[in-house]
């Protein structure tokens, strides 16, 4: 993957309100982030951008003031195609317990939503 072809990403903190069908819900958002990318990073490194992604993340947590929030909301803008996905922050955890601590559970999530 060419993390300078990343144009921009949004996390967002939600709940889920119900589900519309197999693979689609409604969602509350409470609280989101976003980074527009800067067209040329010199120097991006995967380690540097894992980082990146971890730390947004950590700091939307940080920052969320709505307790009931169950699930993690994720917009791309990747070579000008939008991807989004959600998980659950249940799942997010548990992934983040049960893998080796090299391993940054919120970077795989984003890996996988560009994968769909």
């Amino acid at each position: 993957m060419n993390l300078n072809e990343v144009q921009s990403i949004k996390f967002a903190l939600m709940k889920k309100e119900k589900d519309v069908d197999a693979s689609k819900a409604d969602f509350i958002i409470y609280a989101s982030a976003n980074f527009k990318m800067p067209k040329k990073l010199d120097g991006l490194t995967q380690d540097l951008f894992e980082d990146f992604v971890e730390s947004m993340y950590d700091d939307l947590i940080k920052a969320n003031t709505a307790e009931d929030s169950d699930s993690l909301g994720l917009w791309i803008e990747y070579k000008n195609k939008k991807f989004e996905n959600a998980i659950t922050l249940d799942t997010l955890n548990l992934i983040k317990k049960h893998s080796t601590e090299n391993v940054k559970a919120i970077y795989e999530f984003f890996k996988m939503t560009l994968v769909k």
